[in-house]
């Protein structure tokens, strides 16, 4: 059996309403040269069965990996594992490729030798397939100049996983992504990806990212998830720029606005004990965070009087 160039790595979970059209997004690929990994991370619903049944219809051989529900960031790590190809590709379940997206990637990272990842422009698509939106990745997170984030990582720092291929052996040098940063496991593996060589952006849309409350996306997760990993994702960056004074001072900002907002939602969904302890974490990082100060103050206010200072200030 022949290596394959391409190995698309596709994380499924409970995805039996969209993993079909996916798939054949995939089988009509300009560039054959590919084999396909479904990483069902303890789906529940007839996902694996779908996937048989498109695989068979359509004539192509689709390994399907199995196991215990462990999160999109470990599904994509396990279905690398068992890839084969040059080159790695991920698609989440409910997204599409348009017909050339691989073989204009592959074209790059042939042509390209100190590349190690390029990524695309792509659209985005509702629930049924229709089109929201085009969207552009360079400016996804727009040129503002206070834009802690872009002056810490640089710009198109959350690559999508859709819209991304990388050399294999690359993504086995860095170990992957990391699961303990869950939702910002793209930001963290791109941060640790760009080490390694060059990355490549395609203006041409070559995939279409769909919108709804049951995808891997960040809509619909618990607000207590995103601020739980955010901050995780932020230690890291603490202990990754320890020397850098200047990045340390911009991750400071980050976790004090990250543990502001958070023990602000906690008091407002009545866990006051909690979001105190948590607006407190956050002055050490920016003591000079009128906000903080602000929510702190309020915290003490009975429910009413609070809801009634925020809705007239």
């Amino acid at each position: 059996m022949t290596t394959p160039l391409v190995s698309v790595v596709i994380p499924v979970y409970n995805a039996a309403r969209f993993v079909r059209e996916t798939l054949e997004s995939v089988f009509a690929q300009s560039c054959r040269d590919f084999e396909v990994v479904c990483s069902d991370d303890g789906s529940t619903d007839d996902s694996v069965a779908v996937i048989t049944n498109v695989a068979s219809a359509h004539r192509q051989a689709v390994h399907v990996v199995s196991h215990h529900r462990g999160g999109q960031t470990m599904a994509k790590n396990r279905g690398a594992t068992v890839a084969k190809g040059r080159y790695l590709a991920f698609l989440d379940a409910d997204d599409l490729w348009y017909p050339r997206k691989l073989q204009h990637q592959v074209e790059v990272l042939e042509s390209v030798p100190e590349a190690v990842l390029v990524h695309c422009n792509y659209d985005e698509i509702d629930e049924a397939g229709y089109l929201l939106r085009r969207y552009c990745v360079a400016t996804a997170r727009g040129n503002k100049k206070k834009d802690l984030w872009e002056q810490l990582l640089g710009p198109q720092a959350w690559i999508l996983n859709s819209v991304m291929m990388v050399r294999r052996t690359a993504f086995e040098q860095i170990g992957g992504y990391d699961p303990d940063v869950g939702l910002d496991d793209e930001a963290d593996f791109c941060l640790r990806f760009r080490s390694l060589g060059k990355f490549v952006y395609l203006e041409e849309a070559g995939a279409a990212k769909r919108t709804h409350q049951a995808s891997f996306s960040h809509e619909g997760t618990p607000a207590d998830k995103k601020f739980g990993d955010g901050t995780r994702f932020l230690h890291k960056l603490e202990l990754r720029f320890t020397n850098d004074s200047e990045k340390l001072r911009l991750v400071h900002l980050l976790l004090a606005s990250r543990y502001s907002d958070w023990g602000w939602h906690k008091i407002r969904t009545g866990d006051s004990r909690e979001g105190l302890h948590l607006l407190l974490r956050a002055l050490p990082y920016d003591p000079w965070r009128y906000r903080t100060y602000s929510r702190i103050m309020r915290s003490y206010m009975p429910a009413a009087l609070r809801h009634y200072v925020s809705k007239h200030r």
